[in-house]
C-alpha cells in the first residue's frame, strides 16, 4: 500500500484520454489519500502563469500540503 498522498490536476483540454489516463494512474496509485483537481479551460501553461493560477492551483495545493503537514 502506498502512503504518498496524491494531487492530480488535470487539463480537460487535452487531447485524446490524456485526462482519464492521469485519473485512473492517480485512482490506481495504492494510495488511500487522493485528490483530483479536473482544469475545464486551462491551457498548458496556464497552471503557472495564467490569470487565476493563484486561485484555481496555487492556493488550492498550499491548502492540501498544510492540511496533511498538520496530520500526525
Amino acid at each position: 500500500e502506498m502512503k504518498t498522498p496524491i494531487l492530480y490536476f488535470g487539463n480537460a483540454r487535452m487531447p485524446g484520454d490524456w485526462l482519464l489516463n492521469g485519473i485512473y494512474s492517480a485512482q490506481k496509485s495504492g494510495s488511500t489519500d487522493v485528490t483530483v483537481n479536473v482544469l475545464e479551460t486551462y491551457g498548458h501553461l496556464d497552471i503557472v502563469v495564467g490569470e487565476h493560477a493563484r486561485r484555481d492551483i496555487f492556493e488550492p495545493t498550499f491548502d492540501w500540503i498544510r492540511s496533511r503537514a498538520a496530520r500526525p
